[in-house]
């Protein structure tokens, strides 16, 4: 990442990195979504990641400014990915503050203005608002109300426990608090949860801000986050445990990053238990090398273990959630 830079008169520039990939029509919307903020002072970064449909004309149609002190860049690759694109686009940024923004998503107008000052007024090195989530289907427009992850003592654990995901664009950073932090590439979900992990076990501070960012866009069966549950449950197992295993490397991995650790890896390896019960039970050895102790938090599997002892417990509710999934199976962590 060059230098930060700040304009002639002094503010400081942020930053809004967008990955994309045959998604011309939404394109243009984030980008609009980006250059409309009331906060002037914005550097664009669209990076092509091998588009073959109109992207790319339409990008390189652009001049490099967009609006009064609103700048775009223009990247373009070969085909690697949405975290690969990113990672391009967080090496060639130069703003004081970076975020990533989707190209199937959309800013609410003042989100960065509101996200800066709810960063500076709590000192924070990264700050997260809230957001809204819109399904689109067969040409019908549902909007859901606005979602928001409360304050959390300890933001890691947080993030460890799968409960603190919030979309990529919900999150400002301090471009400090990302030296030396990049997306992996190599995950195919799940790639958000281990960036935020790594930047905030790394020392960065976040704040919860009361601010709606923006909309997180579904299409009907066309998310790039989603996939088959396998793939989930291997992303999330490599990212919890890699996380744990830094954290206790570092003689920071307290007692309660050692539970919630435990509980996503039971919950991961459950899930799974009878699709690949190895998957299963190297999930549960690991949560006990964690934490000797470990009891499932959820009062039904804590049953189930209590009944069925835990190498069968999640097998059985396995099971269940395939034959006849009740309301709490059908949820996400997410």
């Amino acid at each position: 990442m060059p230098d930060s830079r700040a304009t002639a008169d002094g503010a400081e520039v942020v930053s809004i990195i967008i990955p994309t990939h045959n998604r011309f029509e939404s394109t243009r919307r984030a980008l609009a979504s980006a250059r409309d903020q009331t906060y002037a002072q914005v550097e664009i970064v669209v990076v092509d990641d091998g588009s073959t449909d109109g992207t790319v004309p339409y990008l390189r149609s652009l001049g490099s400014e967009l609006a009064p002190g609103a700048m775009l860049r223009t990247l373009f690759q070969p085909n690697r990915g949405a975290s690969a694109a990113r990672n391009r686009g967080l090496d060639a940024c130069a703003g004081t503050f970076v975020m990533f923004l989707d190209s199937d998503d959309v800013l609410r107008p003042g989100a960065v203005e509101r996200l800066l000052a709810a960063m500076r007024s709590r000192q924070a090195d990264v700050v997260c608002g809230a957001w809204r989530d819109v399904h689109i289907a067969e040409g019908r427009v549902r909007a859901g109300s606005a979602r928001s992850r409360p304050e959390a003592q300890d933001a890691v654990a947080q993030l460890l426990s799968l409960d603190g995901w919030s979309p990529d664009f919900c999150y400002l950073y301090r471009a400090g608090a990302l030296e030396g932090v990049r997306w992996d590439d190599t995950l195919r979900v799940g790639q958000d949860m281990d960036f935020n992990l790594r930047v905030l076990a790394g020392g960065a501070r976040l704040a919860r801000a009361d601010v709606t960012v923006g909309s997180y866009v579904h299409h009907a069966g066309d998310r790039v986050s989603r996939g088959p549950l396998a793939r989930w449950v291997r992303s999330g197992l490599r990212i919890v445990d890699r996380a744990a295993t830094a954290l206790l490397e570092r003689g920071e991995l307290t007692d309660a990053r050692r539970a919630a650790a435990a509980e996503s890896l039971w919950l991961l390896g459950s899930s799974a238990a009878t699709r690949d019960r190895g998957v299963y039970e190297r999930a549960l050895r690991r949560a006990l090398e964690l934490k000797p102790d470990f009891a499932p938090r959820r009062f039904h599997h804590r049953a189930a273990v209590a009944l069925l002892g835990r190498a069968v417990a999640g097998v059985a509710l396995d099971v269940l959630r395939r034959i006849a999934p009740p309301v709490w199976a059908r949820r996400r962590w997410s």
